[in-house]
């Protein structure tokens, strides 16, 4: 792990425990809200955020009552990793604003609170938004591709993933499916794999041997 203590914290959890293996930003992007820079765990197998784009992955964009969306990014106010690696939480007060400049922040009378932490084998995200003064929250935004990635789903997968998003839309969040055609395009591009397919693989080959049929067979 590595954090800076400065007005704002920035840095990164890297966690290499048995089965989980994943780095976690919290740093400011190219843009406010650019999916591969936001504080989620990349590298996470099942996991994947699109490059370059403005694209809610795993952390939720929110639209406020006069319009303007903001996500918790960008560094933060807060930031306590575990003495023992296996858990982190993180603070935001002043949140980025999607379509603003890159380490512009505003603080929209919101404080969100997340704490990640390992229990077993799975990684477990938990937020809690607490508001300072009376506001109306317009949407709160997830976005679920169909590309690919929703293709030959094992029914118990497809089960669970369908009562995730309904527990979400039931508790007020806007579920957007978002056709990613570039999905459908990346055998095409790089048929032998991109660089993260060959890191990948120097940590996954071992468990590969030993539960090949665990892995989705268009990762093998």
């Amino acid at each position: 792990m590595f954090f800076n203590n400065g007005p704002r914290r920035a840095g990164v959890w890297l966690v290499r425990q048995g089965p989980l293996s994943f780095t976690l930003p919290i740093t400011t992007g190219t843009q406010p809200g650019v999916s591969d820079y936001l504080p989620a765990p990349h590298g996470l197998a099942g996991f994947t955020a699109p490059v370059e784009q403005i694209y809610p992955s795993l952390v939720p964009y929110l639209e406020l009552e006069d319009g303007r969306v903001v996500v918790a990014t960008d560094g933060a106010d807060e930031i306590e990793p575990s003495s023992d690696g296996r858990s982190l939480r993180v603070v935001w007060r002043r949140w980025a604003l999607v379509g603003g400049k890159a380490g512009n922040l505003v603080d929209p009378h919101i404080t969100s609170e997340i704490r990640f932490r390992i229990d077993g084998s799975t990684l477990v995200r938990e937020e809690s938004l607490t508001a300072s003064e009376p506001l109306t929250i317009r949407r709160w935004r997830f976005a679920v591709p169909t590309t690919v990635v929703q293709d030959d789903l094992s029914p118990a997968v497809a089960r669970a993933f369908a009562a995730t998003l309904s527990r979400l839309s039931a508790a007020g969040a806007k579920i957007i499916e978002l056709p990613l055609e570039e999905f459908a395009q990346a055998a095409e591009v790089s048929p032998r794999g991109a660089l993260a397919s060959y890191e990948a693989y120097s940590v996954h080959r071992e468990w590969m041997k030993e539960a090949a049929d665990k892995y989705d067979p268009r990762v093998m």
